[in-house]
């Protein structure tokens, strides 16, 4: 039986690795790993911004919703309808997290102050008095600047992501902690500037549920 060496099932051309010094290998290893690491933060912000997008979909869906119910305010209340327009007015306000952009942020609260304005129209048609508008204006603000510092830790987190994985490293677990806390610090605080908004919305609400409308007086 012929037996023939293993060195010739090799291709002439073909170099093994023991062939391949040191000094070439392991700047060539480094090269790689350098490059994993940047289509891996890459690839990272993509998903992020794909998923960005969805979220920003849906919130502007669920906005149109709110701007409908407006228009249909809009009609009670000429319609002098007021018992209806205060139930149509809570389903009015947009008091989800928006978490897509802040853009979005900002046309939330335009749309929310513009419900309030609603109120206020109420109330004046009515004769009721709203005594903490001021109060939920504020509210209303800070939600806003709260949707901000929430923007503001995402981007950070974005940024300091970007610049290591340009370097080739991944975010310490110590990191990804620290910026997941102070997210759940925010987000608890939007949580609790809801409970409020809704808590005087709805004194207000009571306030102004057996009202009947003015008479409308005509200046000569």
């Amino acid at each position: 039986m012929l037996t023939l060496p293993m060195r010739s099932f090799y291709h002439p051309g073909f170099i093994e690795m023991d062939d391949i010094p040191l000094s070439t290998l392991i700047p060539a290893l480094l090269v790689a790993l350098v490059a994993l690491g940047i289509l891996y933060g890459l690839s990272t912000v993509l998903f992020r911004e794909l998923i960005g997008d969805v979220h920003g979909f849906t919130e502007r869906l669920r906005l149109k919703r709110c701007a409908r119910a407006v228009q249909e305010l809009d009609k009670l209340i000429e319609q002098s309808l007021f018992p209806k327009a205060i139930s149509e007015l809570k389903n009015s306000f947009f008091l989800d997290h928006p978490r897509s952009s802040r853009e979005l942020a900002k046309m939330i609260l335009d749309h929310n102050l513009a419900v309030l304005g609603r109120l206020v129209v109420i109330g004046d048609k009515t004769g009721g008095e709203i005594d903490n508008l001021a109060l939920i204006e504020g509210l209303f603000h800070s939600r806003a600047e709260l949707f901000d510092s929430y923007f503001d830790t995402i981007d950070s987190q974005r940024s300091i992501k970007a610049e290591r994985a340009k370097e080739g490293k991944s975010t310490p677990a110590w990191g990804e902690a620290e910026f997941e806390r102070k997210l759940e610090i925010v987000a608890d605080k939007i949580i609790t500037n809801r409970q409020n908004i809704i808590t005087q919305v709805e004194e207000t609400l009571r306030g102004l549920k057996d009202l009947k409308p003015q008479e409308e007086v005509t200046y000569h």
